[in-house]
């Protein structure tokens, strides 16, 4: 199959590896099976996988660190299927690399929906320049802009939003990590040098403030969306752009 995007499975069980196999052949997907991840190196590197799909138990763990070393070099996206739904192991998946994490009961269909939302992601991030992303001090998402370095907020129309250092520290926190799920661990690491355990609520309530002074409808929030049992993520890519006020 020309073009195919190939898939590798790394799931000890059979009946719910062989059940997701069929569902993304049908989509058009190449799947390799794996029971194991003894060879998954070597597999990888065989097959040309273009995302890994891992079944998340301790072996599932270390398949994410062992995962989180060589896909620096590529990119190759990585889903970790969770077993046990316990919110620690998805938290400390999602740290060590995965791009998603979801139950072992999901439906196969939204785990192929789920694959290809993150693909296409890719596909897009590709097409921007990360380099100038990383570099420019005005960065646009959506309909609105941040000036990373006067620490500003500007809405079209509207001048600057009003926003505390806390709201523009979380804000900032979304920007530089655009389309990826953030824990609360996270953000409390990224703005507060991790020194405020069990601190972590407070991020809910200033998040709730960013809400209503960025979305339309702050109780069906589109910008920051909620990841149930993992924390949030921004929705909107982020570009450089020429001025703050040239929107």
């Amino acid at each position: 199959m020309q073009n195919a995007t190939n898939v590798l499975i790394i799931d000890s069980q059979t009946s719910s590896r062989t059940a997701l196999a069929e569902r993304l052949r049908s989509d058009r997907f190449q799947v390799i099976e794996l029971t194991t991840c003894d060879d998954l190196g070597a597999a990888s590197g065989e097959t040309n996988a273009d995302c890994i799909i891992v079944q998340l138990q301790a072996e599932g763990l270390d398949t994410c660190r062992a995962i989180r070393d060589f896909r620096a070099a590529d990119g190759r996206p990585l889903i970790a299927v969770d077993d046990r739904d316990e919110p620690l192991e998805r938290i400390v998946a999602l740290e060590l690399g995965a791009d998603d994490v979801i139950a072992r009961r999901t439906d196969p269909r939204e785990v192929a929906a789920r694959l290809k939302a993150i693909l296409r992601r890719g596909r897009i991030e590709e097409k921007l320049d990360p380099t100038a992303r990383a570099g420019a001090s005005v960065l646009r998402f959506g309909k609105w802009a941040i000036d990373m370095v006067q620490r500003r907020v500007f809405a079209p129309g509207a001048g600057d939003v009003a926003m505390t250092s806390g709201e523009f520290d979380i804000l900032k926190c979304f920007v530089e990590k655009p389309l990826r799920p953030i824990t609360r661990e996270q953000i409390l690491e990224a703005t507060r040098s991790g020194r405020s355990f069990g601190y972590d609520r407070s991020i809910d309530v200033l998040i709730g403030r960013i809400r209503r002074k960025l979305e339309d409808d702050p109780g069906r929030p589109r910008l920051i969306q909620t990841v149930h049992g993992v924390g949030y993520v921004m929705t909107s890519l982020v570009y450089p752009h020429q001025s703050i006020q040239e929107i």
